[in-house]
């Protein structure tokens, strides 16, 4: 199965090497990721914000899951397009998400 990592930081660095461990994990795909993930994955370049790119990716490259690390793709509602276009994704939805991102909503 193909993985899909979204974000750039340690992270994604630490998703994506656990990912690794796992025997029916065949390629892990970080975007944008940094050049210190390359032991563990592949790096694409498409910016974590790009959205519509990135689902894109996901239906080209036979992605089995998609997980969100970083905030901001989680912010824009990253999970509707996902799911819209029947992909499986790892992150909570963009109302869900507000409980980390908005300090207003959270209290």
């Amino acid at each position: 199965m193909n993985i899909l990592i979204v974000g750039r930081g340690a992270r994604e660095h630490c998703l994506a090497w656990k990912c690794r461990q796992n025997p029916n994990v065949e390629q892990i795909f970080v975007a944008k990721g940094n050049d210190g993930m390359k032991n563990v994955a592949q790096t694409v370049n498409i910016d974590e914000n790009d959205v519509e790119k990135l689902v894109l990716f996901a239906k080209q490259n036979d992605i089995y899951l998609t997980i969100v690390g970083t905030e901001t793709p989680l912010q824009m509602g990253i999970t509707d397009p996902f799911l819209k276009n029947n992909l499986r994704i790892f992150a909570p939805s963009k109302q869900a998400a507000q409980i980390e991102t908005s300090k207003i909503y959270a209290k």
